[in-house]
């Protein structure tokens, strides 16, 4: 039996557009897995709470905008930098462009280690915590509703939690349709998921007063960064900030995500997200579908 704790409507400002070499628009996984991680550290210093741990994570967008300058007359968009502190000199300090969004979201946390007592101060802790030690994708919290438990013991606790979380979209991994078409085309990954996420328009008749919209897989298609590929082995070096333990320099893996509305899910399960790791192939993987399908 499941026990989910929802944090709804979790409004964000100035998060991490940027999420990946390939990618900029709604957050990488990876960030919101992290921000989950914290916060079960955090979670677990206090003494009536030590049990508890969090299994698995989803997300649900609910409103998202990115922070960009449009110019009418040439029609493109820029990104808005953040200001730097001047220099000694009075000058402008050289700074790195940064894709920011802003954005307000509901983070679905599957929970073990739950009893009777545990309800009631856990949404108050995790309340405090989010608003005085959490940043979300790099992001500042401005606000967030009262958490709510689902004990998914049936399907209308489960008709409920798809209700609570409406209006939204939840984000979940469409890898197999970047598989599959490597292998019906013979094509490296980029190149499926370029071809996923193009439109094509062409007229319905000789007129041309009509036109139709053409993808190859129907559904609301992004790419998303979900975690990274090791390219080197485990070392040492003089600047580590953890001199314990060794690292290694990764990429980032996209793939492919979708966004569905609540009522498209058939079980809770395809809603969470977990932390995969395949060895053999150093890949260190977000992902709600196991790395073997």
């Amino acid at each position: 039996m499941k026990k989910v704790i929802v944090l709804p409507n979790i409004s964000i400002q100035h998060a991490n557009a940027f999420s990946s070499h390939y990618t900029i628009g709604f957050p990488a996984m990876t960030a919101w897995l992290g921000a989950v991680h914290a916060l079960q550290r955090l979670v677990l210093e206090e003494d009536q709470l030590s049990e508890i741990k969090f299994t698995r994570t989803g997300i649900v967008s609910h409103q998202f905008h990115m922070d960009v300058y449009r110019n009418s007359a040439m029609d493109l968009n820029s990104i808005v930098g953040m200001a730097v502190p001047l220099e000694s000199d009075g000058n402008r300090a050289a700074f790195i462009e940064e894709a920011r969004c802003s954005l307000k979201v509901s983070l679905i946390l599957e929970v073990d280690g739950m009893t009777p007592i545990i309800p009631s101060p856990l949404k108050t802790i995790l309340k405090h915590l989010l608003f005085s030690k959490i940043k979300l994708a790099g992001g500042d919290i401005l606000r967030m509703e009262e958490p709510e438990i689902f004990d998914m013991k049936d399907e209308t606790e489960f008709s409920r939690f798809k209700r609570f979380i409406m209006p939204g979209y939840v984000l979940v991994e469409k890898r197999s349709l970047v598989k599959n078409l490597m292998e019906k085309k013979n094509i490296d990954a980029m190149e499926a998921i370029m071809e996923l996420v193009q439109v094509w328009n062409s007229p319905i008749d000789e007129s041309g007063k009509e036109w139709k919209a053409d993808k190859i897989s129907p559904g609301w298609l992004i790419p998303i960064a979900c975690g990274y590929q090791g390219i080197s082995p485990f070392t040492r070096s003089a600047f580590e900030r953890d001199e314990e333990t060794p690292h290694r320099f990764a990429e980032s893996i996209v793939t492919m995500g979708e966004f569905l509305m609540p009522y498209r899910l058939k079980t809770f399960d395809d809603a969470l997200w977990a932390y995969d790791y395949d060895q053999e192939k150093s890949l260190y993987i977000c992902s709600n579908e196991p790395i073997g399908e």
